[in-house]
């Protein structure tokens, strides 16, 4: 994931040169780097957040439709 960062930093540095030196047009540096930063805070929060858990009386989907079917529970931590 470092490389990662590096690489997106890098791109926006070299975006945002190329504006500077009129190579680019300033409003589309400027919507790279959001962008950039955008991409950047995702990539954080989806590696520094818990992605959750299935509740324990999530039925699983392919059983749903099948209202005939019984489930079966663990007897021990009643989950499926």
């Amino acid at each position: 994931s470092f490389t990662v960062w590096i690489l997106i930093i890098y791109s926006g540095v070299t975006v945002t040169l190329l504006a500077q030196a009129q190579h680019l047009s300033s409003l589309l540096g400027m919507i790279y780097c959001t962008f950039i930063a955008l991409a950047l805070a995702s990539h954080a929060k989806t590696m520094f957040t818990d992605p959750g858990s299935v509740p324990e009386s999530a039925v699983p989907v392919e059983n749903r439709h099948n209202s005939v079917v019984c489930h079966t529970m663990c007897s021990h931590c009643q989950a499926f």
